[in-house]
């Protein structure tokens, strides 16, 4: 820390040494080991002896070269001509001012940097000093004009110079403009992707603000502080920002789990009532709208978090909250996007005509507030919610749709989400190569802009295509724990468990195979509702190792097959409340319930699930689930030797065009 202040200097570094020590900030015991508090040196100040040193040069200036120094140390470390003479206490012009700074570069106070009128105190105690003997009055009042200058600067740049605008804003004793500045570097950062970077200027308004701020305004805060951290992928923290923003604006959340499902049961007596008539729940109160706007803001951001987590009665509640909170008010972005929650929530539940028709009333809220980003997630979501019933055509179409929309506004973070989904409906459709592919991309363009969840994603669903190819370097997966642990979805860490424990098991390290299923399976009994359709994968594989597990154990005499029997039941539970709400997961759901069928002696039972499941894949145009039941068939069910030949030359065929060794080794098992 001394060297960091006195930048290697040697006479400023052996009297910053000698001070430090006397005052105690560090000792040295007899052995000459150094020890001493760190915060301390981070914080301390020059002693006597260096300040005098510096201010006696200072001194042998003329007093009007004197006072320009000091106005140049308000500015900064590095300044110009022109801005000293535009903040000058004294009116100044620019060749005045550079004839002041050639005599004090004649001084070695300063120096060029750069451009001809470019300088830099030659050393940070020297700026340090001259910013110490300007009296505290003229300090407020140079840092107001250089923060008033930089802005006109900025004009045909807005945002870039926001930081320094800020600091000395805060050095003029102005926090309210201030937190402005930082808010507006926090949406710059966020435009350009630079996450991290929004994350450290919002926190710092938030402390300038805690004070003096709104709770409306400090409520904006949190709310994009969510944001930030939800595009960096660290879900928890986002979540918790998003719920100091609620509990500020005097709506939080419920904490327990009976006030959340009363909570639910409220706000959808309160939508139905919207429905039945609208006019009657408007605000009158036009000072509320910003409030009432914000509720619903803030609000609609928890959708993310919860749909991660996959706490179902949780996120119905919040979108719903958000929705009926953005109808009191005048069309806005954020009902677009409460009405295109509730085409996913809708659609999912099999209500489609209902579902359609609140996009119809997204796309049209949308378009009254005249928000193309709306109309974008608009379209984005119910992509989603037709992925989820397997509506290929559509979903791939509105998918495409929302990826140009997001990439013509630049946004890069929903761009990334759009082209996920698109990536995982190809990965459904049986288009491995192609997904593998994009994966890869998708992973690179991730790593790029630092962002959690994609990073995540890209890791699990790529290897998960090598793996099922038959490419067992579990490496990736394995070492995407702490990652998985950071971001927080759910449905991601389900996932990486799931494929990693078939992997094992394909490798034939059951045991290892079976401690990762077991992890997964807790995970999987944590959900009580499902929503996520890329949840499906990771309930697919873990319940898949738990019945080959339980058809080992019953075959080889291994283990305990009862144990093994529960936890295939318990797996087998949650792909089937899966499959009530994701239809694309009922040919998976099939297959697994149609193989416990199957182990517990009910061969007809079972055959009629995975013929059911059969009708299911083909009408879904699910390759891999069709040949996955057409491979149970001919392993365990009542066929004619015509029928069995039949159904394994197709799931062969399939097999080998998805490239799927591992499962094509199995059917001949």
């Amino acid at each position: 820390a001394i060297v960091e202040r006195t930048e290697g200097h040697p006479l400023f570094t052996e009297e910053l040494t000698l001070a430090v020590r006397d005052e105690g900030i560090i000792r040295v015991d007899a052995e000459g080991h150094v020890s001493g508090d760190v915060d301390a040196l981070i914080s301390l100040t020059y002693p006597a002896s260096v300040h005098s040193t510096v201010a006696s040069r200072i001194d042998q200036l003329p007093l009007s070269e004197q006072l320009s120094l000091r106005v140049a140390s308000v500015v900064g470390r590095d300044f110009d001509v022109a801005a000293v003479a535009a903040v000058h206490s004294t009116p100044l012009t620019e060749d005045e001012v550079r004839k002041q700074l050639a005599d004090i570069e004649r001084h070695q106070l300063i120096e060029r940097s750069g451009g001809e009128d470019d300088y830099r105190f030659k050393h940070a105690i020297i700026a340090d000093v001259a910013y110490s003997t300007l009296p505290e009055t003229d300090r407020h009042l140079i840092h107001q004009r250089v923060a008033t200058w930089l802005a006109d600067q900025s004009a045909e740049l807005p945002s870039a110079l926001d930081p320094a605008i800020a600091q000395h804003w805060l050095q003029a004793g102005d926090p309210d403009r201030a937190e402005e500045a930082l808010g507006r570097s926090a949406e710059y950062a966020m435009s350009i992707a630079s996450y991290q970077e929004a994350i450290g200027f919002l926190t710092e308004a938030q402390e300038v603000d805690r004070t003096t701020a709104s709770s409306l305004r400090r409520a904006r805060r949190s709310t994009s502080l969510g944001e930030a951290y939800r595009a960096l992928g660290d879900l928890p923290a986002s979540h918790k920002a998003l719920l100091d923003a609620a509990a500020t604006l005097g709506h939080p959340m419920p904490r327990t789990r009976p006030g959340l499902w009363l909570g639910l049961i409220g706000q959808s007596i309160r939508q139905f009532a919207h429905r039945v008539a609208p006019r009657v729940f408007r605000s009158r109160r036009t000072d509320q709208f910003e409030r009432i706007k914000q509720v619903a803001t803030t609000y609609f951001a928890m959708t993310t978090t919860t749909f991660s987590s996959q706490d179902a009665p949780a996120l119905f509640y919040v979108g719903l909250k958000a929705t009926n909170e953005a109808e009191r008010i005048s069309p806005t972005g954020v009902l677009a996007r409460g009405y295109s929650f509730l085409t996913y929530g809708t659609g999912t539940a099999g209500l489609r005509g209902t579902a359609e028709r609140y996009h119809g009333r997204g796309l049209a809220a949308a378009e009254a507030a005249g928000d193309p980003h709306a109309s974008a997630d608009v379209r984005f979501n119910r992509a989603i919610f037709l992925t989820a019933i397997g509506d290929w055509d559509e979903a791939g179409s509105e998918t495409d749709q929302a990826i140009t929309d997001f990439g013509d506004l630049h946004l890069h973070y929903d761009s990334l989400n759009a082209s996920a989904v698109r990536t995982y409906q190809m990965l459904l459709q049986g288009e491995w190569d192609e997904a593998a592919s994009r994966y890869r991309l998708h992973h690179k363009e991730a790593e790029e802009l630092e962002e959690g969840l994609h990073l995540l994603w890209s890791r699990v669903w790529g290897d998960s295509i090598a793996l099922r190819k038959g490419d067992l370097q579990l490496d990736g997966l394995n070492n995407a724990g702490d990652l998985a642990d950071q971001v927080g979805e759910l449905a991601s860490q389900i996932a990486r468990l799931g494929f990693l424990s078939l992997g094992l098991w394909w490798e034939g390290r059951y045991d290892d195979a079976l401690a990762n299923a077991s992890e997964s399976l807790d995970l999987m009994k944590r959900t009580e509702w499902l929503t996520a359709p890329h949840a499906y994968d990771g309930f697919a594989a873990t319940t898949r190792v738990w019945l080959a597990g339980w058809e080992r154990s019953l075959a080889e005499g291994t283990g305990d097959p009862q144990a093994m029997q529960r936890s295939a039941r318990r797996a087998c539970q949650s792909m089937n409340r899966l499959g009530r709400t994701v239809a694309m997961a009922r040919p998976g759901v099939e297959h697994a319930l149609g193989m416990y069928d199957a182990l517990a002696g009910k061969r007809r039972k079972a055959m009629r699930r995975w013929q059911k499941g059969l009708s299911e894949a083909e009408r879904l145009a699910m390759p891999y689930e069709e040949a996955l039941l057409l491979s149970a068939m001919v392993r365990n069910g009542d066929l004619s030797d015509d029928e069995r030949h039949a159904h394994r030359t197709k799931a062969t065929a399939i097999f080998q065009g998805l490239g799927a060794v591992p499962d094509l080794a199995g059917l001949d098992r």
